[in-house]
């Protein structure tokens, strides 16, 4: 039977329907639906020898609307996409811009020296360099002497 001439059409695919119950499973389990997931900004997290750097993709968010925190060995991301209150006249076809605030969490495997942490916001691009402290400060080695 050739398919590309045949009028056979799949209309139920049980697959298809386990996948869309597995996501709304874990989207009600997690609390986020795809919209909420989707205002979260992309993240790329590098580690080198001396430091993490950690980007975000934030268009459209002031740099007055960021906040970053470290605490312990996690940095925290915070922000807010302000929803645009201006009323323009003609029909809606398609809203997909989202907006609200958002957190995100990013653990680091090392100790950072807070003090030389950089943060870079460029053309909707956060950029963080988190230095890592410096082996010397964190680790000591103790001589054991006759009692």
């Amino acid at each position: 039977m050739n398919r590309k001439n045949s009028s056979y059409e799949i209309v139920y695919n049980p697959m298809a329907e386990l996948q869309k119950q597995l996501h709304s499973l874990f989207d009600n389990f997690l609390g986020e639906t795809p919209a909420k997931a989707s205002q979260l900004p992309s993240l790329n997290v590098t580690e080198t020898e001396s430091s993490f750097v950690v980007t975000a993709e934030v268009p459209g968010i002031p740099q007055e609307n960021l906040e970053i925190q470290l605490e312990n060995q996690t940095l925290i991301l915070k922000g807010e996409r302000k929803k645009e209150t201006e009323e323009k006249e003609g029909t809606w076809h398609r809203i997909e811009r989202s907006f609200g605030s958002f957190k995100r969490a990013v653990s680091l495997s090392s100790e950072v020296d807070a003090n030389r942490v950089e943060a870079v916001y460029k053309d909707g691009v956060l950029q963080i360099t988190l230095p890592k402290l410096e082996q010397n400060s964190l680790a000591k080695r103790i001589s054991i002497t006759n009692g």
